[in-house]
C-alpha cells in the first residue's frame, strides 16, 4: 500500500496497470460480421414467420439463407485478413 495513492511499481492501487481499462476495442472484422449476423438473422425470422408458403418451401428457404450467412461470413473473414494489393501502375514505377 503507498500512502501517495500511486504505486512505483507500474500498476494503479486497483492491482491493473496504469493505462488498463478492461476494454478491447472491437475491429473491423467483428462489427462486419455482426451486421451480416443480424441482416440474416432478420431475413430468416421473416422466412420462418412468412405463412403463406408451404411448410417445406419456407424450411428450404430457411436452410438456404443459413447457408448463404455462412459463406458471407466466410467470405468476409477471407477479404479481411487478404493482403491489400497497391493500385501502383507499373509503367509509372521504375
Amino acid at each position: 500500500y503507498s500512502p501517495f495513492g500511486y504505486s512505483p511499481f507500474g500498476y494503479s492501487p486497483f492491482g491493473y496497470p496504469y493505462g488498463y481499462n478492461g476494454y478491447r476495442g472491437v475491429s473491423k472484422l467483428q462489427v462486419q460480421m455482426e451486421a451480416i449476423r443480424a441482416d440474416y438473422r432478420d431475413k430468416i425470422k421473416s422466412a420462418r414467420h412468412d405463412k403463406s408458403l408451404e411448410r417445406q418451401h419456407r424450411k428450404k428457404i430457411i436452410r438456404g439463407l443459413k447457408s448463404d450467412r455462412d459463406k458471407s461470413l466466410q467470405d468476409a473473414k477471407a477479404n479481411y485478413y487478404k493482403p491489400r494489393k497497391t493500385n501502383q501502375d507499373p509503367a509509372t514505377t521504375g
